[in-house]
Formats: C-alpha cells, structure tokens, sequence
C-alpha cells in the first residue's frame, strides 16, 4: 500500500470517528435532557389528570398516568445510566434506546389524545387543546437535537389524534385534523434544521479540537526537531573542532621539529584528523544529498574481492595498533566481477567497519562476503560485519537507523560521531536495491549486514577491462597535466601531490590564463577549479570545448573544487568536464583520477 492509499485510509477512519463521536453528542444531548423532561411530563400528565377527574372514568385515567409514570422512569433510569456509562462503542444501543422510549412517550399522549379527549364536554376543549399541542412543541427543545427521536415521540403523539379527526368525518373535525398534520409537518421539519444546526456546531467543535490537537503535536514535533538539530549542531561541533585542533596544533610542531622522523609521525596524525574532519563534512553533505533526493549511483564493472582488499589494507593498520583482529573472508561463490557502485559499496563497509573498531575494546571485527541469485538474474551481495564490542541496548536499536540518532548521548568511550553514518548508509543501500539490519546483545558485540544487487560482468566486457586496463599498459612518458586554480596554496599543494608520482605539472591562476595555455600547449589531463575571479571554471570549459570541436582528440577536464553540494556535480558535467573531485583531495583519490583519465598511469 503506497503512502496515498494510506493517508486516504486514514483520512477515511477520522471522518468514521468524528461523524461517530457527533452522533452519540447529538443522542447523548437527547438523553441528558431526560430527567427534566420526563419530569415535566409527568408534571403535565398530572394536571392533565385533574382537568379530566371529573368527566372522565377514572380508573381509565389512573391506568393511563400509571403508564405515563412508568414511561418516564424508564426515561428518567435511561439519562441517570447515559450519564455514568455513555460510550462511543454503545451507539446502536443508546440510539434504539432513544427511539423506543420517546416513541412510547409520543404513542401514550397520543392514546390520550384519541381516548381521552373529551368530546362531549366543549368547556375541556380549550385546556386539552392546549396539552395535547403543546406537549409536541414543549419536546422540540430537548428531543429537537437527534431528529429521529422527535421524529419518532412527535408522529406517535400526533398522527393517532389527526387519524381520528378524519374519521370523525364532520367538517369542523376534519378542519382540526389538517391544522394538525400541517402542525406536525412544520414541527418535523423545525427539527430537522436545529438538529443540522447542532450536528454542524458539534462537528466544527469536534473539527477545532482535531486542530488543536493537531497544532500541539505539531508543535511537540518541532521542538523534538529542533532539539535533534540543537544535538546535531552540538555533535557536529565537537566532530569538527577535535580533528581541526589536531591539523592546528601538529602543524604548528611540525613547523618547529628539526628531527624528520618525528616530523613525520605527527604529519601522518596530522593527516588522520584531516580525514576524520573531512569524514564529518561528506557526512553532512550526503544527509543533504538524500534529503533533497539527488544522491545517486555511478555503476560499473569492479573486483568484489580487489574491493575487498582495498578495505582490509584501509583498516588493518588501525586494527593492529589496537590489538584488535581484523579479518575478511570473500566466500568462493562471489563472482569476481560484477557491475554495481563499488564507490557506494565501501561507503557503506567502512561505516560500519569504523563502528565495529571504535566499539570493541578487544577481541575482533570479522567481515564475510557471500553472493546469491535473485529471481530477475542478478546477484545479491551480501556484506557481514560482526565485532566483539559493546553491543547495542535494547532500547535503541528501534532508532538506530533514524537520521541523529547515537547510541547514547552520554557515550563518551568512543570517539563518537554525529550521528548520521548508519541513516546514510541504510539510504544508499536502499538505493542499491538491497537492505540493512543487524543483530546484538547488549555486552556482547554486534552484527551489522547489508545487502547489494549487482549484475554480473559480461565476460567480454571483462576481457576488455584486462586488456585495456592502465595498469597492464605502463607509459613510458610522464603525463603533462594543467592546473588551473586561483589559490596559491591549494596549487602548490596540487602540483606536489602530481609530482610525487611522476607527473610533469603545469599551472595557471584563473580561467582566462588556463584557456590560454590550454590553446597554445598539448597536455593530457586538466584538473580545473570552479570559483575563480574573472573567467570561473564552467566558463573557462565551456570555452575550450566550443574551440576543441574542431578537432578529433578530447582533452580530459576534471573539476577540482571545493563546491561539494547538491547538483554542483551535475553542473560540471553538464558544463562539459569529464569528472568531479571534491576538495580536499587525498593522495590516492588524486592518483586513481589521473589513472582513470590518462592510459597508462599505474596506481
């Protein structure tokens, strides 16, 4: 059932109650008005008595006040029990009750109308003329909430008197009986407009209340947001200002240290809280990414078990410096190629890779990889991360992979995080097709999997891969590469970084300059800034791709920027660039890009 369907179903059951909850107000109305009614009437019924004692036989008359008496306890016990008892799940019950006991009241007047009236004594007429249409009148007050039940006592006290008016078959009677149907019939109707008119007036209540309610759970929900935002930005600040301390701190010692070795050992810290702290921006930025629905998979042909140990040798070091045992096992019916997003894959693997190190204090964090078939032909991967850590309490898993949710906001024996790993990557591998859960203990470590659907690689198209490949075709001359970037120190760091595998680098500090050179000189590869003074990036690329038409070779662009929000990649692809890096880049994202571009770089 999709969510239209479901807030259709729902919107469909509040209608159910509330037009239940204004038809027992509008019966409940009916039956609160029976004390004083029943005792007015009997009232009347008494007086009406004593106006006929004495041309009326009176054990007839005492008969029919013993009735009366009885009809009105019955209405006056009906309104005591409402009273103590009403309930929504009792309509039918409350609204036969309704019916019946007024019909009795109506049909009782009614039988005095017909069987007591006093036809041979005109000196009465003027007093039961007077009861007789004025008790039908009197109960449009207290019955004229719930039209059926004055329907019901007025037709039972009017309808026997105007039948027998009728049947009287004299002009003067028959006059009386019509003055009495029009006098029911507007009686009726005036009915039917107060109870409309309080039906309206208790569903707009009832409408007012639904808001309020509403309005206040609205508002509970935005203070527990904005409280989950508060939480956020307090996490987030701290994620971000421990590794910056670090980056600061180690590069003002770093400056000062005359022993290289050691100034080596704290620019690898150095560059390890850099990461940690661009591991909280990318975090934030895939929130962004999925709340605004453009996240997105690039699929290709990969190695699962070339993935695989990429990951082994990200984490391994890490591992072992803790004394923890770090293993992965590739079961032998994974297929060695498939097509997916490995990008996406190791985003979701080194999440949960990192949560399983920062949680075990000892032991292992074991990762097993096993494949099956699915009905449509492609493979489901499937991806076992299990430690011997803390565990997970009860009490959160139902919230753990909600957006901002930590396992405890007073857990402060990890380094923590700002809560977004998990609700990232339970989005990304709903988008690969697959799902995510885990199972845990409280104390006794954790199990977190994920599934993929993969294709498998055609075997041609894998061949091809081999024997194509970069790295099986070594160049024997260094690729020339332009970077075009207005910031000096982000260009000397680019330019080293290139030349620390063998690249011969060319530089240039805007678009206008870069365009330039790119005319008058042949390289291989453009590593292209975006905001620039002048002529910015999308310009400068624009540019060159109307210039290079002309010609038969495409001269690779990838933008190297620090614009890393939603759509700022799609904006260079669709200006003409080749592929996108997001600053700050690491030495081994800048190499896999070269590689990628420019045939016959090895990695």
């Amino acid at each position: 059932m999709n969510a239209s369907t479901d807030d259709l179903e729902r919107d469909r059951a509040d209608s159910v109650t509330a037009d239940a909850r204004v038809l027992v107000e509008q019966i409940g109305y009916v039956h609160n008005q029976g004390v004083a009614g029943a005792s007015a009437m009997l009232a009347i019924a008494v007086l009406y008595v004593g106006v006929l004692w004495s041309v009326t036989d009176h054990r007839h008359l005492l008969l029919w006040l013993t009735a009366m008496a009885l009809i009105c306890a019955a209405r006056f016990a009906f309104a005591l029990h409402w009273r103590r008892s009403a309930s929504t799940h009792a309509t039918v019950f409350w609204s036969r009750a309704a019916l019946i006991i007024n019909a009795l009241a109506g049909a009782a007047w009614g039988y005095a109308a017909v069987a007591l009236f006093p036809l041979e004594h005109p000196d009465k007429y003027i007093v039961s003329a007077f009861v007789l249409v004025g008790m039908p009148a009197a109960a449009l007050t207290s019955l004229g909430a719930w039209a059926p039940a004055f329907a019901a006592y007025a037709l039972m006290a009017i309808a026997p008197f105007v039948l027998w008016m009728f049947s009287l078959a004299q002009s003067q009677f028959m006059i009386v009986g019509i003055a009495g149907s029009i006098f029911c019939a507007y009686l009726l109707r005036q009915a039917q407009q107060t109870s409309a008119t309080i039906r309206r007036n208790i569903a707009q209540r009832i409408e007012l209340e639904q808001i309020s309610r509403s309005l206040s759970q609205a508002r509970d929900a935005a203070e527990s947001a904005s409280r989950a935002k508060s939480n956020f930005l307090t996490n987030m600040s701290h994620e971000l200002r421990t590794p910056l301390n670090a980056v600061v701190g180690l590069s003002d010692l770093l400056v000062e240290q005359p022993d290289g070795r050691r100034g080596r050992d704290l620019a690898l810290t150095m560059r390890q809280s850099a990461l940690s702290l661009l591991g909280v921006i990318d975090h934030v930025l895939d929130m962004s990414r999925i709340e605004a629905g453009k996240i997105e998979l690039r699929p290709r042909n990969f190695d699962v078990r070339a993935l695989m140990r990429e990951v082994h040798a990200m984490f391994k070091p890490e591992a072992q410096r803790r004394g923890i045992v770090f293993s992965v096992d590739v079961d032998g019916g994974v297929p060695p190629q498939v097509t997916g997003d490995p990008d996406r894959i190791r985003q979701v693997l080194v999440n949960l890779i990192d949560n399983g190190l920062k949680f075990t204090v000892a032991g292992s964090v074991a990762v097993a990889v096993t494949a099956g078939t699915r009905g449509d032909g492609r493979y489901l991967l499937r991806f076992d991360v299990a430690d011997t850590g803390s565990g997970i309490d009860e009490s959160v898993r139902p919230r753990l992979f909600a957006a901002l949710a930590r396992n405890d906001d007073s857990f402060t024996r990890s380094p923590g995080g700002i809560g977004l790993g998990l609700s990232i990557s339970a989005a990304v591998v709903k988008l690969m097709g697959g799902e995510i859960d885990h199972r845990s203990e409280s104390g006794r470590g954790a199990v977190f999997w994920f599934t993929s659907a993969v294709g498998l690689a055609p075997p041609t198209i894998t061949k091809e891969i081999a024997a194509n490949s970069p790295l099986t075709a070594p160049r024997s001359v260094s690729p020339r590469i332009l970077i075009i970037d207005d910031n000096t120190v982000n260009l000397l760091l680019t330019k080293e970084m290139l030349q620390a595998f063998g690249c011969n680098v060319y530089s240039a500090s805007d678009g206008s300059d870069g365009l330039n050179r790119m005319k008058s000189e042949a390289f291989d590869l453009v590593f292209m800034d975006i905001s620039m003074p002048g002529m910015d990036g999308i310009e400068a690329t624009r540019a060159w791709r109307a210039h290079e038409q002309s010609s038969e070779n495409r001269l690779p662009i990838v933008a190297l920027t620090a614009n890393a929000m939603v759509g700022d990649r799609q904006a260079c692809i669709a200006a003409g660039m080749d592929d996108y890096i997001a600053k700050p880049v690491t030495l081994d994202a800048l190499r896999r890009m070269v590689a990628r571009h420019v045939q016959g770089v090895a990695t």
